[in-house]
């Protein structure tokens, strides 16, 4: 934030329709929005000046991006963090570490594609819960090479299936370590072999023989 946005936003008024509302005495139906715009609009003002004030009291505020992002992969990875997203907390710091977490594509690019327990079959609500996982990270890392890990115990869901298909198509799968029964992981290297994959540089499977 430069001077002049800060100058700005220290000077900033209350609306002009709620300060004549008020002189002119308006009813509290007339007023009662205009109030709560207004103090959407004084929270919003206030979060942007505590912004500059962490830029002014702390002097890792002002790295550049390129570094902030640098440190939180290194970060993710030294916490063994990155398949299971417990360094998305880092967002939830301030607006900046925010934003540049979020642009960080390579925080996003280790995907853990499945979980299966094959003691417990997901719910519903698991299951959608892991695709939109999946679905954000894939958004997120964009064209960054993809780390992906896969066990697969249990016979995988149509609806993982087709991400197993758009891998297939991926122009950015990097790493693929691939666990779980001969049977499942066979059906998965069947549908990933349908395109030459040109950036694939680590591919480890590990089968299981199948137990009664």
């Amino acid at each position: 934030m430069d001077a002049r946005t800060f100058r700005d936003l220290l000077v900033d008024a209350p609306q002009a329709a709620l300060i004549r509302a008020v002189d002119e005495g308006q009813s509290r139906k007339n007023m009662l929005p205009l109030l709560e715009a207004e103090l959407q609009r004084s929270w919003s003002r206030l979060q942007r000046l505590r912004e500059y004030r962490n830029l002014l009291a702390s002097p890792v505020y002002c790295l550049p991006p390129e570094i902030l992002s640098t440190i939180f992969f290194t970060y993710a990875q030294a916490n063994n963090e990155l398949y299971n997203l417990r360094w998305t907390r880092l967002l939830l710091v301030c607006k900046c570490w925010h934003d540049v977490a979020k642009c960080t594509r390579s925080l996003w690019s280790f995907i853990e594609f499945s979980r299966d327990d094959p003691h417990h079959e997901a719910t519903p609500e698991e299951e959608s819960r892991n695709i939109r996982r999946i679905e954000m990270q894939r958004k997120h890392a964009g064209l960054f090479p993809l780390t992906v890990l896969m066990s697969q115990y249990i016979p995988l869901s149509e609806a993982r299936l087709a991400f197993v298909r758009t891998f297939g198509d991926s122009l950015s799968l990097s790493s693929l370590f691939l666990s779980g029964m001969l049977s499942y992981i066979h059906e998965t290297v069947r549908l990933l072999s349908v395109r030459r994959h040109a950036f694939l540089r680590t591919l480890i499977i590990f089968c299981h023989p199948r137990t009664h």
